[in-house]
């Protein structure tokens, strides 16, 4: 039996890549509001009446950036064993179907939105549920194989300068890098087959795209402290007419700002 589904509307966003949204919705650190646009001519303004009434909805959506399903995954929190598909969170499902509770902030007309979800730009949406207390919580639930994986998260804090650097680079554009950095350092943050990261001198380096963030890794305590946050263009690209990722200006800006 064949079951087909068309998607109800699509998603918007700033986040085009995985490592750009939190891997969870409830971990966004970005306080980028999303926009979910409807669409139109299927009478979807009389099934939204009453939705706004509520604070956080549940999304049903279709992972597009996905084209195979791998039965055995690596997940992302520390666990250096692959396990399968349907005990994990992992997008690469024989059905590319996700679920997603994010927090509602308003309905307008076809659009809803939205905050603390962990979707990419463009992603289809299927459905929209509402988040009900009494039947969306049980208590007595455990949290499975990874009760053990919890107790490896390290803590991840940031100097001054960084959260200085995060709330420009925020300001500026740049607000999924806060999402990037609590995910690749909460779990295995030195981990080279899984992040690019590299050790220098007593410290650590994490590169995403064009930035590096220094780091240092208090193993015993499982603490994280983010130093600054850097170009990772040299003196010479950054005045390369050439601009692949299109974020030159941002780093001139930024080297501006911290006086290089």
């Amino acid at each position: 039996m064949k079951v087909t589904y068309s998607p109800i509307g699509i998603f918007k966003c700033k986040k085009q890549s995985p490592v750009e949204a939190a891997n969870q919705g409830n971990r966004d650190q970005s306080r980028e509001l999303g926009l979910i646009q409807l669409n139109s001519g299927s009478n979807f303004q009389q099934a939204l009446i009453g939705l706004k009434s509520f604070s956080h909805i549940w999304i049903i959506f279709d992972f597009h950036h996905n084209s195979n399903w791998k039965p055995m995954t690596l997940p992302p929190r520390g666990l250096n064993k692959k396990i399968g598909v349907f005990a994990t969170r992992s997008p690469y499902r024989p059905n590319s179907i996700g679920i997603s509770l994010v927090k509602l902030k308003k309905v307008e007309g076809l659009n809803l939105y939205i905050e603390k979800y962990d979707l990419l730009d463009g992603t289809p949406i299927l459905d929209i549920k509402p988040y009900l207390i009494d039947a969306d919580i049980e208590n007595k639930a455990n949290a499975g194989w990874l009760a053990k994986i919890e107790s490896k998260r390290n803590l991840v804090g940031f100097s001054s300068l960084a959260a200085k650097q995060l709330l420009w680079l925020r300001k500026n554009g740049l607000s999924e890098i806060k999402n990037v950095i609590i995910n690749q350092l909460s779990f295995d943050p030195i981990n080279k087959r899984k992040k690019r990261v590299r050790k220098i001198d007593n410290q650590y380096q994490l590169s995403y795209k064009t930035w590096r963030i220094a780091f240092t890794f208090k193993k015993t305590v499982k603490k994280i402290t983010v130093l600054h946050i850097s170009s990772g263009y040299s003196k010479t690209e950054i005045l390369d007419p050439l601009d692949t990722y299109a974020d030159k200006p941002l780093h001139l800006k930024f080297l501006k700002l911290s006086g290089k």
